[in-house]
């Protein structure tokens, strides 16, 4: 787009808040036609073939318990409860299921009356946990082995988003061979560090969109020295670095360095990223920006919050994040930024660091001697159908989203989110963008909203930006695309609960670690890097190492 469409609202940023949680997850409901623009292939579609032996509706009645997390601002249409609602009643009604809440409490809450439940042994009939409880509730013989369930009576939707999530996904849910869970798929290749630069700076300055890292380094020199704002003062930074570095990730990933993550060896091995040559070589690149005034000198003290303030006084000029970067942190009344893909050191490509694709690392289980476990698969299959295949306007708004209750979606009992949905998306609207056809008859209502929405910035709504940059054929959708097509990831290898040293030793490592990257960065001697993977080896760190490969190889690695 061109330079003068700076101006919006800062309507964006809270309607961004409000849609990226559907986006994330972004979905639109089952009983319509089917979407065949879903996959990020864009041929997938829904299927109405659930699976071999799982009944249409179950007869008599399948009555189970289960609990929820729901924070405050999660609402549903006036006069329905968490126990009576469009999903519940529709599992009654037309698939035999029926669903009882014992209780709701979000965020910390949940997990403390989890943990009582289970030192109780009194547990519902399925539920969320984290993988600590998962491993308590296997060791306790209180959830059910799933592994024949799974394999005569998953549907295919769910078979095709669990292996598009990657195999790694199953195995987590894995205890010696059996199936004890069902983790929830998430979208974890979704959040890969995208490179954002201010586009406005560089066709202010004459630069080029960067194709190597040292087209980045030469960027932010640019950034820093060649006053892009145009205030005739010194105060522009070229990279955004916080006080946790977390915002470098991306920048690492370009070095072919990882950021607490655990990645194989030459001997397949597991090793952790942060004691590796190219982690080290990463902070000296950090430490030479540094030095020349390309990182804020005061990013010790500035969280992602502060740092976030500093884009809206247009202080920086490029920030390695995730896609929806653009809606929350980047925009500014002032600037216009655009996503790249993370160029490499060298002519090895780039690989974008990310977890396991399980959603807030979280696994569905069932409690032992449910007689019908296949009925939490039912639901599962349900929810895709419903909240990413249909195209059904009436159906989004009894099951998604009425246009008052936006979060109808999060009352389904079971839930398994799509791995690329995002991408999947912006090739939709991209589809018909380049068709110029207004036949939107294919598209879901959730991709019908944006793509009315990407639209109205075309036309000059400036307000819309941040919907053109997270699903127009312009931002973030091609980058990602990009990095799915060239398979350009690299996945934490280590996806269990905290080992027994991770556990006890674990924040010390991390405090030391950060202390030791701080004070390179900042000028300190590259010593100090190898004094650091000799005290983290000798303080537990070895141990650790030795913990989590013997986990390894009991996946069957």
């Amino acid at each position: 787009m061109k330079s003068k469409k700076k101006l919006y609202s800062l309507l964006a940023v809270a309607l961004l808040l409000l849609v990226g949680v559907l986006s994330a997850c972004s979905g639109e409901k089952v009983s319509g036609k089917k979407d065949k623009s879903v996959s990020t292939d864009s041929t997938a579609e829904g299927t109405d073939n659930p699976s071999a032996g799982m009944p249409d509706k179950f007869d008599p009645v399948v009555e189970l318990s289960t609990v929820t997390g729901n924070g405050p601002s999660v609402q549903l249409p006036k006069g329905d409860t968490p126990d009576d609602n469009a999903w519940t009643r529709h599992l009654e009604n037309e698939f035999g299921i029926k669903v009882k809440n014992e209780w709701n409490a979000p965020g910390e809450q949940y997990d403390q009356k989890i943990n009582l439940a289970i030192n109780s042994g009194d547990i519902p009939d399925f539920f969320m946990v984290s993988p600590q409880q998962f491993v308590q509730l296997a060791e306790a013989d209180l959830i059910e082995d799933l592994t024949d369930v799974y394999e005569k009576y998953a549907p295919e939707n769910v078979k095709n988003v669990m292996d598009e999530a990657g195999e790694a996904v199953l195995k987590a849910g894995t205890i010696d061979g059996k199936l004890m869970s069902i983790p929830f798929s998430g979208k974890e290749q979704e959040n890969a560090s995208i490179l954002w630069i201010r586009k406005d700076w560089m066709e202010k300055l004459n630069l080029s969109a960067p194709k190597t890292m040292d087209d980045v380094l030469n960027i932010a020199e640019a950034f820093t020295t060649k006053d892009p704002d145009g205030n005739g003062k010194d105060d522009t930074y070229g990279l955004a670095v916080n006080k946790e570095i977390m915002l470098t990730r991306g920048l690492f990933n370009g070095f072919h360095a990882y950021h607490d993550i655990w990645i194989k060896d030459d001997s397949r091995n597991l090793v952790y990223s942060n004691i590796q040559p190219e982690f080290k070589k990463t902070l000296e690149a950090l430490q030479d920006m540094y030095k020349k005034g390309q990182i804020d000198p005061e990013f010790g003290v500035k969280d992602s919050a502060k740092v976030a303030e500093d884009y809206g006084k247009n202080k920086i000029g490029m920030a390695f994040g995730g896609r929806s970067a653009v809606g929350f942190k980047l925009q500014t009344p002032e600037a216009e930024w655009q996503a790249y893909p993370v160029p490499s050191i060298d002519d090895k490509p780039t690989l974008l660091q990310h977890n396991v694709n399980i959603e807030g690392n979280r696994y569905w289980v069932v409690k032992k001697g449910v007689e019908h476990p296949e009925a939490v698969l039912k639901m599962m299959d349900f929810f895709l159908e419903t909240f990413y295949y249909n195209t059904d306007d009436d159906v989004f708004k009894e099951f998604v989203d009425d246009g008052e209750n936006q979060s109808i979606w999060q009352f389904s009992p079971a839930k398994l989110y799509t791995p690329f949905n995002n991408v999947a998306i912006y090739k939709a609207i991209s589809k018909v963008m380049e068709s110029g056809d207004e036949n939107l008859d294919d598209l879901t209502p959730h991709q019908r909203n944006f793509y009315e929405r990407i639209k109205l910035y075309l036309d000059g709504d400036m307000q819309w930006w941040d919907q053109y940059q997270g699903f127009g054929p312009e931002g973030s959708g091609p980058v990602l695309e990009q990095y799915i097509d060239n398979d350009q990831f690299m996945m934490n290898e280590f996806y269990a609960a905290p080992t027994k040293t991770m556990a006890k030793r674990g924040a010390n490592l991390e405090k030391m670690e950060l202390e030791m990257m701080t004070d390179i960065i900042k000028g300190g001697s590259l010593d100090k890097f190898d004094e650091y993977v000799d005290n983290w080896k000798k303080l537990g760190g070895d141990q650790i190492t030795e913990e989590i490969n013997e986990w390894y190889k009991q996946q069957g690695n």
